[in-house]
C-alpha cells in the first residue's frame, strides 16, 4: 500500500521541476504552468497526496497543455491559409471589375457583325469564370476561417476576420430579402460577441431634419406591413434631440403655420443617417390638387417582375409637385373649350380620340360638346403625348405657373417612396386595390379618379397602380415616349412602381392618359 505524503506549495513546483527537465517532454519555464495546475488541485496549505494521485495531476496537466498546443497550432496553419485565400479573393474582384468595366466600354452595337463580336464574346464568357472564382474563393476562405476559429474560439483576430466574412453574407441576405440566411448569419455573428458587430446588428440609425423654414411641430410614426400594404401605426412627437431611430419605414409629418404640411416616407438601412431635406410651401406655390415630393434620393428599378425590368439605381431627384390624381375629361374639356374659342382648327386636332383617324368618343364629338357627368370624373384618355403636352403649356398659361409632364425619375419616385416598395401602397398585391382587370364586375371599364382607397403613394399620389397609363417626359428603349403606372385592363405586372412601356409620341389609346408636374417655377410667355 503506498504511504500518503504532505506536500506544500513549493515541494510541488520542485518535484514538477524535476520530472519536466528529467522527462524533457516540455520545457523547464512550463513548469510554473504545471505548479499553477497542481496548487489549484491541492491546498495551499498542503494536502495529502498519493504517488499514483500526483502522477495523474502531472499526466492532466501535460495531456492539456499537449492538446492545447496543437490546437493553437492547427489554428495558426488554418488561419495562414485563409488569408492567403482572402488576398487571393481581393486579386479576384479587382480583376472582376476590371472586366466589368471593359464589358460596358467595350460592348458592340446590335448590327455588329458575329465575326467582330467574337472578342467580346470572349471577354464575356472570362468575365463569368472569373466571377464563378470569386464565389469559390469567398467560400474557400469562409470554410478556413470557420477551421481556424473551431481550433480556437479566443483569438480575437481569427473572430474579427470571421465576423467580417459572415457579415457580407448577411448583408447579401439583406439585399436578397433571404429571411432564413439572415437569421442563420446573424446568428452566427451574434456568437462572435463582438461589440462592432454587435452594434451593426442593431442598425440603428439616424433621422435629421434640414428644412426651411424649420417645422414648428414634427410627428413621425413607424410603417407596418398588413395585407400587403405598409400601414401607418400611431402618430408620435418627433424629438430632434434625439434623432437614433431603429432601421426600418417611417412617416414624418412636418407642420409650420400658413404653409402647407410636408409628408415623407422615410427608409432607415442599417446604421444608416437620414436627412430630410426640403422647403415649406404655401397653398398658393403648390397649388389646388398637387402634392409636394421632397429632394432626395430613391430606389429605382430593380423588379424582376416589371415590365422592362430595369437595374437597381438610386437617382437623386430635386423636390418638385405632382398632381395627386390624372388629369380628368371634366379638365380636358375646359382646355378644348378654351383652344376652341380662338382656334377651332387646332381643338378639334387635340380632341381625345379612339384610333389616329381621329374618331371621337361618343361622350364627346366637338370641343364644344357637354359632356356628360357621369365621364367627368374619369382620367381622361384617348390623348398623344403631344395632346398632353400642349395641355400642360395651356394650363401653364392660365395657372401663371410652369407645368409639364414627369419624367421617369419624378414618376417613379412619387408613386414608390424611398424604400423600394413593388407597389404604391406597399409590397403586395390584391386585385381591388387598384383599377385593374379583374378589380371588380364591371372590370372592363375605367373607374373614376380617386375611386380606389388604397391606391395610394407614400406621398398621398393616387391612381398610379391603375386606371390609365400616363404619358411621361422621356423615352423609352430609345424611340418612344415612355408610359407609367397601370391601366384599368392591366394585371398586377402593370401596377408595379418599376413597371415601364412606352409608345410613339402620336400614339392614341383607350388606356393613354397623363398627369401634371411642376417645379415651383412661374410661367412666362
Amino acid at each position: 500500500m503506498a504511504e500518503g505524503i504532505t506536500l506544500d506549495e513549493a515541494a510541488l513546483r520542485e518535484i514538477l521541476r524535476s520530472l519536466l527537465e528529467g522527462a524533457a517532454l516540455v520545457k523547464a519555464p512550463l513548469a510554473q504552468s504545471a505548479s499553477l495546475h497542481l496548487g489549484a488541485s491541492l491546498s495551499s496549505e498542503g494536502s495529502t497526496a498519493s504517488a499514483s494521485e500526483l502522477a495523474a495531476l502531472v499526466q492532466e496537466w501535460l495531456d492539456g497543455e499537449l492538446e492545447r498546443a496543437s490546437r493553437t497550432r492547427a489554428a495558426s496553419e488554418a488561419f495562414a491559409r485563409a488569408k492567403m485565400k482572402l488576398e487571393e479573393l481581393r486579386a479576384l474582384e479587382r480583376r472582376l471589375e476590371d472586366l466589368a468595366e471593359r464589358i460596358d466600354r467595350e460592348r458592340p452595337a446590335d448590327w455588329t457583325p458575329v465575326a467582330d463580336k467574337l472578342g467580346y464574346w470572349h471577354l464575356e464568357e472570362d468575365c463569368e469564370r472569373t466571377r464563378n472564382s470569386v464565389r469559390e474563393t469567398a467560400d474557400d476562405a469562409l470554410m478556413l476561417l470557420l477551421e481556424s476559429h473551431s481550433h480556437d474560439r479566443d483569438n480575437l483576430e481569427i473572430r474579427r476576420a470571421l465576423a467580417e466574412r459572415l457579415w457580407l453574407r448577411f448583408q447579401e441576405a439583406e439585399r436578397l430579402e433571404d429571411l432564413g440566411q439572415i437569421a442563420f448569419y446573424r446568428e452566427h455573428l451574434a456568437r462572435l460577441e463582438l461589440d462592432e458587430f454587435r452594434l451593426r446588428l442593431e442598425g440603428t440609425g439616424t433621422l435629421i431634419l434640414a428644412v426651411a423654414p424649420t417645422a414648428v411641430r414634427a410627428e413621425i410614426r413607424r410603417l407596418m406591413p398588413s395585407r400587403g400594404r405598409l400601414v401607418g401605426g400611431d402618430w408620435e412627437r418627433y424629438d430632434e434631440d434625439k434623432p437614433s431611430r431603429a432601421m426600418g419605414y417611417w412617416e414624418i409629418q412636418l407642420h409650420r403655420p400658413g404653409f402647407r404640411d410636408i409628408v415623407a416616407p422615410v427608409r432607415i438601412a442599417r446604421n444608416e443617417d437620414v436627412v430630410i431635406r426640403g422647403h415649406f410651401h404655401t397653398e398658393v406655390e403648390l397649388r389646388p390638387g398637387f402634392v409636394q415630393i421632397p429632394p432626395g434620393s430613391f430606389r429605382m428599378g430593380g423588379d424582376p417582375d416589371s415590365t422592362g425590368d430595369f437595374e437597381w439605381t438610386t437617382p437623386y431627384v430635386d423636390e418638385f409637385a405632382i398632381g395627386r390624381y390624372p388629369i380628368t375629361w371634366g379638365e380636358y374639356v375646359e382646355f378644348l373649350r378654351s383652344l376652341h374659342s380662338t382656334d377651332p382648327e387646332l381643338a378639334l386636332s387635340h380632341m381625345p380620340r379612339r384610333n389616329s383617324e381621329g374618331e371621337p368618343y361618343s361622350w364627346l364629338t366637338h370641343p364644344t360638346s357637354t359632356i356628360e357627368e357621369k365621364y367627368r370624373d374619369l382620367p381622361v384618355f384617348g390623348v398623344s403625348f403631344h395632346d398632353a403636352t400642349k395641355y400642360s403649356a395651356w394650363r401653364s398659361g392660365r395657372d401663371g405657373i410652369l407645368y409639364g409632364l414627369p419624367n421617369d425619375e419624378e414618376w417613379e419616385k412619387a408613386a414608390r417612396g424611398v424604400d423600394g416598395r413593388e407597389f404604391p401602397w406597399g409590397r403586395g398585391f390584391d386585385p381591388s386595390y387598384c383599377c385593374g382587370k379583374a378589380c371588380s364586375m364591371e372590370s372592363d371599364r375605367c373607374h373614376p379618379v380617386g375611386h380606389h382607397e388604397r391606391d395610394c403613394s407614400p406621398y398621398g399620389v393616387r391612381d398610379m397602380g391603375g386606371g390609365v397609363l400616363e404619358w411621361c417626359d422621356g423615352w423609352y428603349l430609345g424611340n418612344r415616349r415612355s408610359l407609367r403606372g397601370g391601366y384599368w385592363s392591366g394585371t398586377r405586372r402593370a401596377a408595379r412602381c418599376a413597371s415601364r412601356n412606352g409608345a410613339p409620341e402620336n400614339d392614341v389609346s383607350n388606356r393613354y392618359g397623363f398627369r401634371l408636374c411642376h417645379h415651383f417655377e412661374e410661367y412666362r410667355s
